[in-house]
């Protein structure tokens, strides 16, 4: 059972369709390898890495990983993905994660 406030912020809702997939040890090995990178490159910054993937868990199968900074890092760390739009970027990102899944 639901409590009015649950039932009240899924009403609010959009209508979308979320796939749940088994879990993927995959998933998990390239998300503990994105992490280790990332904290060779910013070990100024705490890296998690959160979500169902790395508890072992169906979910997505994505990878959520959260840079936390202060503002001032943030300045710091941005420029090298600033320069792309947006698109390439996306692009780019998700040719890396199928690369590293082995889903290409």
């Amino acid at each position: 059972m639901i409590s009015p406030s649950q039932e009240e912020f899924l009403a609010d809702q959009p209508d979308k369709i979320i796939t749940v997939m088994p879990f993927d040890p995959k998933a998990r090995e390239a998300g503990i390898a994105l992490v280790r990178q990332l904290q060779e490159k910013l070990p100024q910054v705490e890296i998690i890495f959160g979500g169902s993937t790395p508890l072992g868990i169906s979910g997505q199968n994505d990878l959520d990983v959260n840079i936390l900074s202060t503002p001032e890092e943030y300045e710091k760390i941005k420029l090298p993905y600033g320069e792309q739009d947006y698109k390439t970027y996306m692009r780019k990102k998700y040719e890396f994660f199928n690369r590293i899944l082995g889903l290409e």
